[in-house]
């Protein structure tokens, strides 16, 4: 893949730290230099008449302002100028202080901290977006010496110290060996210098052209490490016209507090390019400068590359014999690995040391041009420099499209010319660097030539101050957005490389002025009302009820510019614009715009497509459009059909009187013959038509329905068609039978051997000669002597039919009063025998059945007809009460599949109960398949093929109904209302 010339694809480049928010909303009405957010500033900057900061998107290197034409201008410095701390920004402060046991630094643009000299704490920590990297020493740390932003570490070796320096910009730092002597150097431990590193998870340390890089799992850079460099003191040696040893000099310029050069640069919301006139700095007639030499080399030192061999755990560096052996080497010399956590990169490359890495990161300022020793003597050999800016974080154009761009301008401070006559400097696009960047890897890739500038910039004449000079980099800026780039590197040169006539010098601190304008973004959240509809587009259509439908899209520019909404309906066969909308008025980015199409635009069972795009305001930039495909039917369906469908334990012919509580009929619901109808509403018994069911084959659906009451039933249902159209309501009206009494055997005779069956069934309860008669519930409550009961206390009691009473394979319910007199085991008051076993059993069971750690209860119980059946029992937790009433009823649903219990206590004479039916369990029962043929027993049960489980006690008033009862039902016949 080929690349342009200086920019670095977005998913190649370092990601930037995210920004933390600052500031507050800014109200509109004020014009105040700052809004919280993109939209904010852009309408405060419209109304205001000037740029405004959008304080939200602020980083330790970029400055976001809106401008009164409605752009966006970006403004990177290559060194950071600011840092967040606890969510509020303030200007770099690289002072180095105590914080809780290690060495901090006040206010770094990344966060790094340093060993107090105490056992087992590392050299350096360095903290950027979440990720550490640890670099230690080789070697046991001293008590430190703390000097503004540098840290000494005396004496870690006889005649060596080690020295930490706080990179102007707070974005990383420097350890420098301070060699004295060459008997220093003669130490062993010196011979090779092996740096343990250590990084959290997700961070690989890989080597990279002689230094180290940090990635991410993305690939992404984070940490950086050049080839670390030696170099001795020979510029101490060299000297000015004037007879002062350059390494005497002041220290260069600061980027940030340039002795008398202090600019605004860190001032929050203001521009980064106001510089006063004036320069108190020293000057020498090249202007070559000075710096500290425990930071980086001089000119005039001699440097020497000791590439580092990379392992996952450590950095390990080889100082350089040659230097150390040669007698011609100025001691002390300076051994330094360093480590950055800059976004943004630099370098200064030199003909005169053509792979010297010397420059990468400078600070202060360096040379530009020709240094020809003939000249001057300040130049130790003939040497050409350019120097190099690498910005990252321009993501935001790379995002945009070329024409997007409205202008780019690099600048940077030039500090010193050789002369009062302004020459050529050029400011160029070139490939990307790093920390392995040399003239002989770069100097040749260098293009295309942004502007040629005539600069003079000498303080020693009269109108050339030390100052900001600019340089169009528009073209490059616009290759930023061709590549889809994060990276932009410019370069700057003289024109003439082969005089001092060049010579020129610039600070490291340069900055890059972007600014642009996005098109609206496509629009989102598309949809239509009268009637409610999603966006769908072809192949698919959405089906509308209106002609004259709204039309919704939410509108938004990149760059927060006002956006103004467009909508235009065409015809989907052929695309022809049969109705445009004006222009919506502007409104702030993420609005919602709708408009109304008028009557007579759309027909019924056409099919259209309506479109919706943006225009930003005032810079009137189209964005994309989206397009929504429709169709109009306003036609509702047919009344729809309802049909009888299998499956149910009943069927309910409509006008017709059939089936019973509880009995499971099954409805299908048809379209009548259209073919657009998507889903039903119904409801029974109602007019809400609070119920929907989607549609099958032949758009039909099928409904089931129990009920749950006797008598007169409707069901109303709606058909709805993909538009949302709807039928008229279908009632379709049926009755549910009356309850159906299998058996009733009231019991008041009083004498007898057969106890009548009060339903008319004709099934009489033949008793055995020992049953005895006593009183009923009334008698006792009541004093009502006609009321009568069974009284069963031996096991020959018993009372029967002769064959089965109910169909227990379907739904039925079982009721009783009941009275125990013996507590003891397991007592049936009711049963219908099968072969083996009895289909159901309604009354006491013993302590392993019951609830609540009691020891006896009320249940009600069904089994299969075989040997080692299960019972699904429903049982209760009360305890049963000796020569107590109570009433049980015991329920089968065939259709849910349970068996429940009812309790309703009367008690005794002497303690009345609420007499109150409960429904106290209900348990599972799978499908029943068989029916019990024997006949219904009162007093016992059939365990194995013999009768047993005998009641001891008194029972009436059992009835057996083939459905499932209603509460109210069993509360009429526990009260003897029914």
């Amino acid at each position: 893949m080929v690349l342009a010339m200086g920019v670095v694809p977005a998913s190649a480049a370092a990601a930037a730290p995210s920004s933390a928010s600052a500031g507050s909303s800014v109200s509109s009405s004020a014009c105040a230099d700052g809004a919280a957010s993109a939209v904010e500033a852009t309408v405060l900057a419209a109304s205001c008449g000037r740029e405004v900061e959008v304080v939200a998107e602020r980083t330790a290197w970029d400055t976001v302002f809106a401008t009164p034409e409605g752009h966006t201008r970006v403004e990177t410095s290559a060194v950071a100028v600011r840092t967040d701390v606890n969510g509020g920004w303030q200007g770099i402060d690289t002072s180095v202080v105590e914080d809780a046991g290690r060495l901090g630094v006040v206010a770094p643009a990344v966060e790094m901290s340093f060993s107090d000299g105490s056992a087992g704490e590392p050299l350096a920590r360095i903290t950027r977006d979440g990720h550490e990297l640890v670099f230690d020493a080789p070697f046991a740390l001293t008590v430190p010496v703390v000097a503004g932003s540098q840290v000494t570490y005396p004496g870690v070796f006889e005649g060596v110290d080690l020295v930490v320096s706080v990179h102007e910009d707070g974005t990383g730092f420097s350890e420098v060996l301070r060699v004295e002597s060459p008997q220093a150097a003669a130490n062993p431990a010196l011979a090779s210098l092996s740096f343990p590193v250590q990084t959290t998870e997700g961070l690989s340390v890989v080597s990279d052209e002689g230094g180290f890089v940090a990635r991410d799992g993305a690939g992404e850079v984070v940490f950086t490490s050049p080839t670390p460099l030696m170099w001795d003191s020979a510029a101490d040696t060299t000297s000015t016209p004037d007879g002062v040893a350059l390494g005497a000099l002041a220290a260069p310029l600061s980027p940030f507090a340039p002795q008398a050069l202090r600019t605004g640069a860190s001032s929050l919301g203001a521009s980064l390019f106001s510089l006063p006139a004036t320069d108190a700095g020293v000057e020498s007639e090249s202007g070559l400068g000075a710096g500290d030499p425990v930071q980086a080399p001089r000119e005039g030192d001699e440097v020497a590359a000791m590439p580092a061999v990379v392992e996952p755990d450590a950095v390990t560096i080889t100082p350089d014999v040659e230097m150390i052996a040669d007698p011609e080497t100025v001691w002390p010399i300076y051994i330094d690995p360093s480590v950055s956590g800059s976004r943004n990169e630099w370098t200064m490359i030199q003909s005169g040391w053509p792979t010297s890495t010397g420059g990468y990161m400078f600070n202060g300022d360096q040379g530009v041009g020709l240094c020809d020793p003939a000249a001057t003597s300040e130049c130790s050999r003939r040497n050409v420099q350019r120097l190099v800016w690498e910005f990252g974080g321009v993501g935001s154009v790379g995002a945009a499209d070329n024409a997007d761009v409205i202008s780019a301008v690099f600048s940077v401070v030039g500090t010193h010319s050789w002369s009062c006559t302004a020459t050529s400097i050029r400011a160029y696009r070139v490939s990307e660097i790093s920390g392995g960047t040399t003239w002989s890897n770069h100097a040749y890739n260098w293009g295309p030539l942004q502007q040629e500038r005539f600069l003079a910039h000498k303080p020693s004449c009269a109108g050339q101050p030390v100052r900001w000079v600019e340089f169009d980099a528009t073209e490059g800026a616009r290759a930023v957005a061709d590549y889809n780039a994060s990276t932009l590197t410019l370069g700057l040169a003289s024109n003439d490389e082969s005089t001092m006539g060049g010579w020129k010098r610039y600070r490291n601190d340069a900055l890059l002025s972007i600014t642009y304008n996005r098109p609206p973004n496509a629009p989102s959240s598309q949809w239509t009302s009268n009637p409610d509809s999603s966006c769908v587009s072809a192949p698919h259509h959405s089906y509308l009820r209106s002609t004259t439908p709204t039309f919704h899209a939410v509108n938004s520019d990149p760059d927060g510019d006002l956006v103004m909404g467009n909508f235009n309906v065409f015809r989907y066969s052929d695309n022809a614009l049969l109705w445009a909308h004006p222009l919506t008025a502007p409104q702030a980015s993420g609005s919602a715009h709708s408009v109304t199409v008028p009557a007579g635009v759309l027909q019924d069972g056409q099919s259209y497509r309506w479109a919706a795009s943006g225009m930003d305001s005032p810079y009137n930039r189209w964005g994309p459009g989206v397009f929504c495909d429709f169709t109009v039917d306003t036609t509702p369906p047919p009344l729809p059909e309802v049909l009888i469908a299998t499956g149910g334990t009943a069927t309910y012919p409509e006008n017709q009187i059939s089936g019973g509580i509880g009995q499971m009929g099954r409805f299908t619901l048809g379209s009548n013959g259209a073919p657009d109808v998507v889903s039903y509403k119904y409801s029974f018994n109602s007019d809400s038509l609070n119920q929907t069911t989607g549609v099958g084959n032949w758009n039909a659906a099928d409904i089931s329905f129990t009920p749950d009451g006797v008598g007169s039933q409707r069901l109303l249902v709606q058909a709805v068609d993909r538009a949302g159209n709807t039928s008229p309501v279908r009632t379709y009206r049926f009755s549910v039978n009356f309850l159906g009494t299998s058996g009733s055997w009231r019991m008041d005779e009083g004498a007898g051997a057969v106890a009548a069956d009060s339903s008319g069934g004709g099934r009489v309860l033949g008793l055995s000669p020992s049953v005895q008669w006593g009183g009923g519930p009334l008698a006792d409550f009541a004093g009502e002597a006609s009321d009568r009961a069974l009284v069963f206390d031996a096991a020959s009691d018993t009372a029967h039919t002769t064959g089965p009473v109910v169909n227990t394979s379907g739904s039925y319910t079982v009721m009783a009063f009941v009275k125990a007199k013996d507590l003891a085991g397991i007592g049936v008051a009711v049963s219908q025998d099968g072969q083996s076993y009895g289909a159901f059993k309604l009354g006491r069971l013993g302590s392993p059945y019951c609830t609540g750690g009691v020891a006896t209860c009320w249940g009600f119980w069904a089994s299969q007809d075989e040997s080692g059946a299960h019972p699904a029992i429903a049982s209760g937790s009360a305890a049963v009460e000796p020569e107590s009433w109570v009433h049980l009823t015991g329920v089968r649903d065939a259709v849910a599949g349970t068996v429940s219990l009812y309790v309703c206590e009367l008690g005794t004479p002497e303690a009345p109960k609420s007499g109150e039916p409960v429904r106290a369990a209900t348990t599972p029962l799978g499908p029943v398949t068989w029916s019990s043929g024997g006949p219904l027993q009162v007093g016992r049960g059939l365990v194995a093929g013999a009768h047993g489980e005998n009641w001891s006690g008194a029972i009436d008033d059992v009835r057996v109904y083939d459905s499932i009862v209603s509460i109210d039902e069993i509360r009429r016949a526990c009260q003897k209302t029914g």
